[in-house]
Formats: structure tokens, C-alpha cells, sequence
């Protein structure tokens, strides 16, 4: 085994190379027989070793596409060539072929980072739509129109707010007990305060003490006699999209500040120069 393992390695300017990769060991040494001139170290393990490192280099630059070359891979090329060079190899026309595809490769690269960039804005743009959308959603509400419905309904008479599906005619109906004009003027005050908040006022302007407020005025006139399920109804629904629309614009806000970080950090690295081209690189040990 060990007579055919000798046989299948090929000895050529006193580098063990494998028989795959004779055809191109030749043609370095043809190309630029200096390559290995001042290479002092007589090691065969370590000599098969740096050749193979040195084909390696010279597959990748040669046979890969430059946008196929990630920046690791280049900086692991990079060291190796200084590794070679502290070694004895003269690798200057290798150093000068990795420079032509480092600036390749950082090209594609820009080109790549650009093309994320305006997917990105454009993102960001289609996000602020949506904002914009929400925000103008939640600022949309009921409102009582300034017609004779109106005065119909501050005198109690029937109105009919076919919408929510109640009418208001069962206000009147109620069984209101109190016979204090004072304090059953204070109680329709507290019906009508309620009614212009959940029907004049937008969504977005609404707080959540005032609704706390608006459930416990709509507590205070139910006690009083009052049948106003019809308006519990519309507080809960108020109450329940005010919510929905509320989380549905932070999480848009919080996408949007995630994608213009992401943005950003892009656009950062475009303005970075790759500074393993000019740079001093430090040999790693064999």
C-alpha cells in the first residue's frame, strides 16, 4: 500500500504534488519559475504543505468568480500569501492577482449592498404608507352629524342609530326614578358627555382614562335607571379597536425602526473602505 501510495504523488521542482494538480504546478513554475527559488526548507511534510497552500490560493483567484469570493475568504487568501512569502515564496504575481480580484469582488459586492439598500427604502417607504394608513384609520370615527337627528336626540326622542343596531329610543323607555330635576339633569349630562366622546371624538384622541372615565359615567347612569346597554356596547367596541388599531401601529413603528437600523448598518458598510487591501498583513504561523 505504501509502494502505490508513493506512486500516486509526482515530484516536480522538489515539491510532492498530487497527480491532479501537476498540470498546474508545472505551469507555475513555467510562468514564474521564481516562485519557489528562495525556499530554504528541506521538510518534505512541510514543503507538500506549502505547495498545496500555494495551489490552493491560485484555484480560488483563478476559478471562482469574484462575486463568489466571500470577504473571509479573501482575508484567509490574503494571510496565506503572507504566510508564503514569510515562508520564501515570491509571490508578488500572486499578491498582484488578488488585488485585481479583491477589487472585484468588493465591486460586486457594492453593487449587491446598493441593490439591498433601495429594496430597503423602498420597505421603509411602503411601511410609512402603512402608518400613514393606520394612524388616518384611527382617526376615523363616528360622528353625530349637526342635523335635526341631533336635536331630536338632546330633547330624548327616538333617533335611530341603525349602524350600532340599538336605537336610542330605549333611553327614554327606561325606568328613571328620579324626580330631582337637578339630579336627573346631572345624569343626562353624564349620558351626553359620554355619547361626544365614543361619537365626536377620533380614536386616535382618545385616552385610556378617558374611556376608564366613560365606563364609570355609563355605571352612574345605569344605577340611576337608565338602559344604555346600547352605549356599554359602543364603549367596548370603541375600546376594542382603539386597541387593535393602537397595536397594529406600534408594531409598524417598531418594523420600520428595525428596517432604517438594518438600512443604516448597509449603508455603513458601503462607505467603509475593506481594509485588508491596504492594510499590513500579519503572517499566521505554519
Amino acid at each position: 500500500m505504501k509502494h502505490l501510495h508513493r506512486h500516486e504523488k509526482e515530484v516536480i521542482n522538489g515539491f510532492i504534488v498530487d497527480p491532479s494538480q501537476t498540470t498546474l504546478a508545472k505551469w507555475i513554475f513555467t510562468h514564474y519559475p521564481e516562485t519557489a527559488v528562495h525556499v530554504q526548507s528541506q521538510d518534505l511534510a512541510l514543503r507538500t504543505k506549502d505547495m498545496n497552500v500555494l495551489l490552493d490560493i491560485f484555484e480560488t483567484l483563478s476559478y471562482k468568480k469574484s462575486c463568489d469570493i466571500s470577504e473571509a475568504q479573501l482575508r484567509h487568501v490574503s494571510d496565506n500569501l503572507s504566510y508564503l512569502k514569510r515562508a520564501g515564496f515570491k509571490v508578488e504575481w500572486l499578491r498582484a492577482k488578488f488585488d485585481d480580484v479583491s477589487l472585484n469582488a468588493c465591486e460586486a459586492r457594492i453593487v449587491k449592498l446598493k441593490e439591498e439598500v433601495k429594496k430597503q427604502e423602498q420597505m421603509v417607504s411602503y411601511l410609512k404608507d402603512m402608518l400613514k394608513y393606520e394612524e388616518a384609520k384611527l382617526k376615523k370615527l363616528y360622528y353625530l352629524e349637526a342635523t335635526s337627528s341631533v336635536k331630536l336626540f338632546l330633547t330624548i326622542l327616538p333617533i335611530d342609530f341603525s349602524s350600532d343596531g340599538e336605537p336610542i329610543t330605549e333611553t327614554k323607555k327606561a325606568n328613571v326614578k328620579l324626580q330631582d330635576d337637578v339630579l336627573r339633569t346631572r345624569y343626562m349630562n353624564l349620558l351626553f358627555s359620554v355619547i361626544k366622546r365614543l361619537y365626536h371624538k377620533p380614536l386616535s384622541d382618545l385616552t385610556e382614562d378617558e374611556l376608564s372615565k366613560a365606563s364609570q359615567e355609563l355605571s352612574d347612569v345605569t344605577q340611576a335607571g337608565f338602559s344604555v346597554e346600547w352605549l356599554a356596547s359602543k364603549l367596548e367596541k370603541v375600546t376594542l379597536e382603539k386597541k387593535t388599531s393602537e397595536d397594529r401601529i406600534r408594531e409598524l413603528e417598531e418594523e420600520l425602526e428595525k428596517l432604517k437600523l438594518t438600512m443604516s448598518e448597509e449603508k455603513v458598510k458601503l462607505k467603509k473602505q475593506p481594509s485588508w487591501i491596504t492594510k499590513t498583513e500579519i503572517p499566521i504561523s505554519p
